[in-house]
């Protein structure tokens, strides 16, 4: 139950959902908890304008504190909106938005609630039940053409929240999103969710094959996990060095790379695709180096020096 001064009362009945942190006094770093809350009301942010992504209306949703009660650290937040000048606001109905926003988050954040692991399973169930409460508040009457926001948004989205409850205390503090209509769910402090696990989730077909490439070298790692970085045409990209005898004579100074030069090689490339065939991620791996060349091009074999790299 939440107490609230009279004052309270009316701050909250024109917040849109509040954010409740409980937490231990006698543990860890007190700043932890306000850094947290800040945290928390950027990705409530975040998650709104990928919410908003869904209606045909060019609309900016904007968060605006309303209170701090302590105690308990509670923040009320209220839902506002700005519109571009001289664009078509398809009668909005910004009371419906604010509605479809809270009940979403709350969606978003229950679908968490518990859960060890996600599935891509559990995440198209979160997928169409938030995007059954949009069809049902219609904010857009006029046009009321929608769309489900994406699986990699509310991944992205779910990820921040987790960085944000990072900063607490699991089993000492906890977290709780509260609806405008009172209801609570917590946030779960102890889910992982890495990018490898996002691209897990999102991946529906995979495909890899060899080519050659020819790579300037930008950046070698001498010590490390062998993950070089390659100038690829105007861009870069790391690459996994797999040629081990190659990468021992390098690291043994049998012969020198110089700023610039490249080499020719065999290289693996693996690329994930999702559900609507938009590229997730690529991967290179160097199989086999077939030829060192130095920065004029030359195929003789070269002597070089070893020097920075970091202007390549």
């Amino acid at each position: 139950m939440v107490a609230l001064t009279e004052a309270g009362l009316i701050t909250r009945s024109r917040a849109s959902f509040g954010l409740k942190i409980n937490f231990d006094e006698r543990e860890g770093d007190p700043s932890r908890v306000f850094v947290a809350m800040a945290e928390l009301i950027k990705v409530c942010q975040d998650i709104d304008r990928r919410l908003v992504s869904s209606i045909q209306v060019d609309v900016e949703p904007i968060l605006l504190l309303e209170d701090i009660q302590k105690g308990s650290l509670i923040a009320w937040i209220r839902s506002t909106f700005k519109f571009p000048q001289n664009t078509p606001s398809l009668g909005l109905d910004s009371h419906k938005l604010e509605e479809y926003l809270g009940e979403s988050k709350f969606a978003l954040i229950d679908f968490t609630r518990n859960k060890a692991a996600l599935t891509d399973v559990g995440l198209t169930e979160v997928q169409m039940k938030i995007f059954g409460i949009l069809s049902e508040k219609k904010p857009t009457p006029e046009l009321p053409i929608y769309t489900p926001v994406p699986k990699k948004d509310l991944l992205f989205g779910i990820q921040k929240m987790q960085s944000a409850v990072a900063y607490l205390t699991e089993g000492k503090d906890s977290v709780e999103y509260i609806g405008r209509d009172n209801s609570k769910t917590p946030f779960n402090l102890g889910l992982d969710l890495t990018p490898g696990v996002i691209e897990d989730i999102l991946t529906k077909e995979t495909l890899a094959n060899e080519i050659t490439m020819l790579l300037k070298v930008k950046k070698p790692d001498y010590l490390g996990s062998s993950q070089w970085e390659f100038k690829d045409g105007k861009g870069s990209i790391d690459v996994k060095i797999n040629d081990f005898e190659w990468l021992e004579r390098f690291r043994n100074r049998e012969f020198v790379l110089a700023p610039g030069d490249s080499v020719l090689a065999i290289v693996g490339v693996v690329s994930k695709y999702d559900v609507d065939n938009n590229l997730i991620s690529t991967r290179h791996t160097l199989l086999k180096v077939l030829e060192l060349r130095a920065a004029n091009l030359s195929n003789e074999p070269k002597q070089g020096r070893l020097d920075s790299f970091e202007e390549y």
